[in-house]
């Protein structure tokens, strides 16, 4: 197996794992375990596989606040108590207002 084959299981894996998570708390521990962080709190690679991040939250019920690109958006979990903005792989706790 090959970096890249090692990375394409890793990202499935993590997408399977955040099919049907109901908080932030859930998204930023699974991906902190497959990813790790960058600037923010956690880490998703995102832009060129099968599964994006926003389609797998929008599944289990997440609500979409706003989208400038498939690299940039927040959404609220389900129970809208909390949510997350996702810029360019990173994950920061809570709705940033887009630029």
């Amino acid at each position: 197996m090959t970096q890249l084959d090692d990375f394409w299981q890793a990202y499935a894996q993590c997408c399977d794992e955040l099919a049907g998570v109901q908080t932030v708390d859930e998204v930023m521990r699974i991906c902190k375990a497959h990813f790790g962080s960058s600037s923010e709190e956690a880490f998703f690679p995102g832009g060129s596989g099968d599964t994006e991040l926003l389609s797998v939250l929008e599944e289990a019920g997440w609500h979409t606040v706003w989208v400038k690109a498939y690299y940039y958006f927040a959404v609220r979990q389900p129970d809208g108590k909390d949510g997350l903005t996702y810029i360019e792989g990173d994950l920061a706790r809570g709705i940033q207002k887009p630029y």
